[in-house]
């Protein structure tokens, strides 16, 4: 699965927020059309059960995932189903949008053409979508490199010639599937660290990418040659002509911790630029109003004049607590008797001279 976002070459591009998003499944190759003019393209090209069969309308949990990371942001955007096996939308459909999202899940491997991920034909689509438009791509397809590259081990991490790879994602080779089924985690650009966990619904995929004219986006420690564990690029952005392209080589879907952080790092890196998220609500208290939710547990407020204690339990009196006693004062740390009546406290602090 491919996830290419393009934007266009003057500026950065900023989406409208959508008044909806419908993503009921039709035959065929099909599309959402939402109330606003969409700019977005969402390609689901994963294999799952609405490829196979349109009419179940049934979403897997990667059309889950990338519906929800645009409706938080409230960025409009059509939807197309590619059909299984097959190739996905034509020129004519993609130039309507200045931002394709196309991914493809856990799937790898089928036809010669490709046709499993991103098709030898959609390669042509998409070359000419971002030179002649441009506009931004983003290629979500761990699965992507694996057919590219072909199998084989070590020597994968070698250059190899394939045009799309190296014009279009700026690519020169890498080593597609290097680990599966194993957690970890990717790194950003700008230090961020995103857990990629174990999903019961998408298999955790990463593929190691040898950069050419491509910037990384993301890195994970892995071993593509044999060499020893290191951190090695696992997503990329690359200028094409007028356009960019992104791509993703993990599984972005199993990112466990602020998805949305992650995405938005990508879509600032094709110069698109989004709102933010729209869903974040303020924590909500099961607490009542007299209460106040310490580590998840309710206790009463401390009175007016006490605060909680470093325990978070206990409420301790604001007033400077003193040693002495009732008919003494504190006097620099030392407790001295309280001056008879018609005296005072001399200069000196420990003297009581009469007032």
């Amino acid at each position: 699965m491919l996830a290419l976002l393009a934007c266009t070459a003057v500026s950065a591009q900023t989406f409208a927020p959508a008044k909806t998003t419908p993503t009921t499944s039709r035959p065929s190759l099909q599309q959402t059309t939402p109330v606003a003019p969409a700019k977005v393209l969402l390609v689901d090209d994963d294999e799952s059960d609405n490829n196979s069969n349109p009419a179940s309308g049934k979403l897997s949990a990667s059309d889950t995932f990338y519906r929800k990371l645009l409706d938080d942001r409230s960025i409009a955007y059509d939807t197309v189903v590619v059909p299984r096996y097959a190739d996905g939308p034509p020129l004519d459909k993609l130039k309507g949008y200045s931002l394709v999202l196309w991914y493809t899940g856990a799937s790898y491997g089928g036809n010669r053409d490709n046709t499993a991920v991103v098709s030898l034909r959609d390669e042509e689509t998409l070359t000419r979508y971002l030179r002649e438009t441009g506009g931004a791509v983003m290629l979500f397809s761990p699965g992507y490199l694996n057919n590219a590259l072909g199998a084989g081990g070590a020597a994968l991490w070698a250059e190899k010639k394939a045009p799309f790879l190296q014009q279009v994602l700026g690519i020169k080779g890498g080593r597609g599937l290097l680990q599966r089924f194993k957690e970890g985690s990717v790194v950003s650009i700008s230090g961020d660290s995103f857990t990629v966990a174990k999903s019961p619904t998408v298999e955790i995929q990463f593929s190691a990418i040898k950069p050419e004219s491509a910037r990384t986006l993301f890195t994970a420690m892995l071993d593509p040659d044999g060499k020893g564990t290191r951190a090695v690029t696992v997503a990329t952005s690359n200028a094409v002509g007028a356009g960019r392209s992104a791509y993703v080589g993990f599984s972005f879907e199993n990112i466990a911790n602020d998805a949305g952080k992650a995405f938005a790092q990508i879509l600032q890196a094709v110069g698109v630029q989004a709102p933010a998220e729209s869903n974040a609500a303020a924590p909500v208290s099961r607490c009542n109003a007299d209460d106040e939710d310490i580590g998840g547990k309710c206790w009463p407020r401390c009175p007016a004049g006490t605060a909680r204690a470093r325990d978070s339990v206990r409420c301790e009196s604001t007033a400077p607590v003193s040693r002495c006693n009732a008919d003494e004062e504190d006097i620099g740390g030392k407790c001295l008797p309280r001056c008879p009546a018609g005296t005072a406290r001399a200069r000196d602090s420990v003297r009581c001279v009469a007032g």
